[in-house]
């Protein structure tokens, strides 16, 4: 994908993909987030862990 839109964007063609920040052709091509109604792009996300008990206490660098 970051070769096809930096080919497009050289032509200056409009482009329109789907990348998440912070992919990288975010910031190489300068891409922005379109409008769009209310709720288009869905909820938030969250990250959800699940860890054997004593994880956190074993390694604490990554287990708090």
């Amino acid at each position: 994908m970051p070769a096809e839109l930096g080919r497009d964007h050289a032509r200056r063609r409009p482009v329109v993909a789907t990348p998440w920040p912070p992919h990288r052709a975010c910031s190489d091509q300068g891409l922005r987030k379109v409008k769009g109604p209310e709720g288009a792009r869905g909820r938030g996300h969250g990250v959800h862990t699940r860890a054997g008990k004593g994880f956190a206490a074993d390694n604490p660098e990554v287990g708090t």
